[in-house]
């Protein structure tokens, strides 16, 4: 767990992990420089029950992505675990939550060599609590094939739960990187491309959103009016896709710096080659290879902006 100035609900999100029905978990918390009193609530805690353990983050590299990837590439370095979830400071976990995910995966993927990620739904919630979207996965046809999901993954690492072969097998992104993307993101399409990307339609925590959280700017609801008018302003739309495939080339040339099997390295090299040339190949590739972001619009939005090439220019001003 990443924590910075959470205090308002911490307490909850830290309550809802200690009622799990599967008590074998310990919790590794790091606050990033707080200035409220999240460092003493997760002490106090810490000092209630040995299983969890606080740090701060000393790297100098700081921010929400930043603190997660210090804190990342700290659990490289202790003792391994089965298995591993991302916790944010103010969500709500069901009491079943780890138990259900662990069945599930298990059911799922037996072999613990091949790196493996877990998406489940979840209920997204107010600041004061209210369930607005009752199932995300639902509400954003969340389901991507691995190729898909380097156009638009469209998932949360709240909700995740990967074995120790992914850790393992996944680049750590130096605690000093000077832009670190999502840790979500590089972890989902890494498994996608290397073992196992595995769905769970059942949520099994409560997501919050509130004015000033890290991710409430980004709009959770979906519909062909809101894409439509995104789609008029082209150029901003384009540059909001740029994003996306930054990121996804920042995963593409990390593993080609792993040694591939021949799908894996025509895979990648594909979704490269799509994402530098765009145009018409663009329009070749998500038919080849059947490119599904959830809904026709949203396909249709990135296929767009691919074909008419107005995200190269603001791809090349990343960094």
């Amino acid at each position: 767990m990443a924590v910075y100035n959470g205090e308002k609900y911490l307490r909850e999100q830290l309550d809802s992990i200690l009622a799990q029905t599967d008590n074998t978990w310990e919790l590794l918390a790091q606050d990033d420089g707080s200035k409220d009193s999240s460092l003493s609530i997760l002490e106090e805690y810490a000092g209630k029950d040995g299983r969890i353990h606080v740090r701060t983050n000393e790297s100098g590299n700081h921010g929400p992505y930043q603190n997660y990837n210090v804190l990342i590439n700290y659990a490289h370095s202790l003792p391994a675990r089965a298995f591993y979830l991302f916790a944010d400071q103010d969500d709500r976990w069901d009491k079943d939550k780890l138990k259900t995910m662990k069945d599930f995966f298990c059911r799922h993927h037996s072999d613990s060599s091949v790196p493996a990620l877990l998406y489940g739904d979840m209920r997204v919630i107010d600041e004061n609590g209210k369930v607005f979207i009752p199932s995300m996965n639902a509400e954003d046809k969340i389901r991507r094939s691995p190729v898909s999901m380097f156009f638009d993954p469209s998932v949360w690492g709240c909700n995740f739960l990967f074995n120790r072969a992914l850790l393992d097998d996944i680049l750590p992104v130096p605690d000093n990187a000077g832009r670190v993307w999502g840790h979500d993101q590089y972890f989902a399409r890494w498994a996608g491309i290397r073992g196992s990307l595995l769905f769970l339609d059942e949520p099994v925590m409560d997501y919050r959103r509130y004015r000033g959280s890290v991710t409430s700017e980004h709009d959770l609801t979906v519909s062909t009016s809101r894409i439509l008018r995104r789609m008029r302003k082209i150029d901003r739309l384009a540059a909001d896709h740029a994003v996306v495939y930054k990121s996804a080339q920042f995963v593409l040339d990390n593993l080609s710096r792993k040694e591939l099997t021949p799908l894996q390295k025509e895979t990648v090299r594909a979704i490269g080659k799509c994402i530098d040339r765009g145009g018409l190949y663009a329009l070749y590739f998500f038919v080849a290879h059947k490119v599904n972001l959830g809904r026709k619009i949203r396909t249709a939005s990135h296929l767009l902006i691919l074909i008419s090439g107005k995200y190269k220019k603001h791809l090349k001003a990343l960094v």
